[in-house]
């Protein structure tokens, strides 16, 4: 299933009821807009070559979409649910996740109205309408999720959870290693780091009972910004299971009901992200630095699972490259697909056979290549979540 030449598709601005269409004929792109329900004005504009065609062609939607335009899944065909500009300003890109109970979307963006000016905005995951704005007196949120009633927010060197109904927030650390450790949330335990009196620790803590259920020491990690030495934690889905890598070629996995840890190791630096299976019994990781690939491990026995570095490896245009550089990585909630970064498009492969399941092109929003350019995260329901550095929040319906 390729999803990566759509030959045409719609965007819409609801504020202003108008359209813009376009279709792309090899060399030749064709746009067309006006107000909905009449038929609008056509132009078509020849390039020296197809890829020319398709430059411009993510060129113009990304300017619809700053516009105020919205692409909708009901109009055109393909994966797409919902697309909509955030922002201009990079930061906050990671922070996105989606509500299946209220089919809400958090993202959170600076207003570039000075330094400390950001926001989490709450969107309606059909109509991309935005629903509520939760100011913030910070420079950056860097991770955002939803839990229950609330939201859970990482921002500068402190994570809050923060009322819904009233904004109130509640400080739950701050003074750890922040921002090298991204919190994690799962089964309503919540991995973080925070101070204590004797310095800064990574806990793994209750966020009903406000009980501790894991607490390390992470004094010698308090200046870890020098790119080899970035702590990347994780918890299972059951919330049973913490891992952790804190030294490069070695993950602890903490199990929190017998208190036992064991570890995985092997050839590979410290990590961008690390994700259970839904199975829990292995552990998915990105490389940081060296190949940048994804890697695969068994928790039983600590050995690698090599069956996903088969992969042929593309460019955007779908010719095959050398290197196997992964970004990005998600499983889905049944644990039956796996979604991987490959440079600015996402493949989708069914995780016991390896078999190409679908593969959407990120048009106009991710970078050819680079450690930038877009981060996904995989809706309870199947919807698949990208956010970008350029700004652009995508919803895929399941493949």
């Amino acid at each position: 299933m390729e999803h990566s030449k759509a030959p045409s598709g719609r965007l819409v601005d609801p504020i202003r009821d108008r359209f813009w269409d376009w279709q792309l004929q090899s060399r030749d792109l064709l746009t067309t807009s006006g107000k909905i329900g009449q038929s609008g004005r056509t132009t078509t504009k020849a390039f020296p070559e197809p890829c020319d065609a398709e430059s411009e062609l993510e060129r113009k939607i990304y300017a619809k979409l700053r516009e105020g335009f919205l692409h909708f899944g009901r109009d055109n065909p393909g994966p797409i649910a919902l697309q909509t500009w955030l922002t201009n300003v990079y930061t906050g890109f990671q922070s996105i996740d989606l509500d299946v109970r209220t089919n809400r979307i958090e993202a959170g963006r600076h207003t570039g109205k000075g330094g400390q000016s950001c926001e989490i905005v709450l969107l309606d995951a059909e109509t991309g309408a935005i629903e509520e704005r939760l100011p913030l007196a910070e420079f950056d949120v860097s991770t955002v999720r939803f839990f229950e009633d609330d939201l859970i927010a990482q921002s500068n060197d402190r994570v809050m959870r923060i009322d819904l109904r009233s904004g109130a927030s509640i400080i739950l650390g701050g003074g750890g290693i922040f921002p090298f450790l991204p919190f994690d949330i799962r089964a309503g335990r919540m991995l973080l780091s925070r101070a204590s009196s004797a310095g800064p620790v990574v806990q793994v803590i209750d966020l009903r009972s406000s009980a501790v259920l894991l607490e390390l020491d992470a004094r010698k990690q308090t200046h870890a910004a020098d790119h080899h030495i970035r702590p990347i934690g994780a918890l299972s889905p059951s919330g049973n299971l913490a891992a952790l890598c804190r030294l490069p070629g070695e993950i602890e996995v903490h199990d929190l009901r017998s208190g036992r840890c064991k570890w995985l190791r092997g050839e590979f630096p410290c990590v961008t992200k690390i994700e259970f299976h839904p199975s829990e019994n292995r552990i998915g990781f990105t490389e940081f630095y060296e190949g940048w690939r994804f890697r695969l491990w068994h928790l039983e026995g600590g050995g690698e699972d090599t069956r996903f570095e088969s992969l042929e490896y593309l460019f955007t245009n779908g010719e095959p490259r050398r290197a196997r550089e992964c970004f990005d990585f998600a499983f889905s909630p049944d644990g039956r697909a796996l979604a991987l970064r490959d440079c600015g498009s996402i493949r989708v492969h069914d995780f016991e056979s390896q078999a190409p399941i679908a593969r959407y092109r990120q048009r106009h929003v991710a970078k050819p290549a680079g450690k930038g350019g877009f981060r996904m995260v995989w809706a309870p329901d199947g919807r698949l979540i990208t956010r970008t550095d350029l700004g652009i929040l995508t919803v895929y319906f399941p493949p």
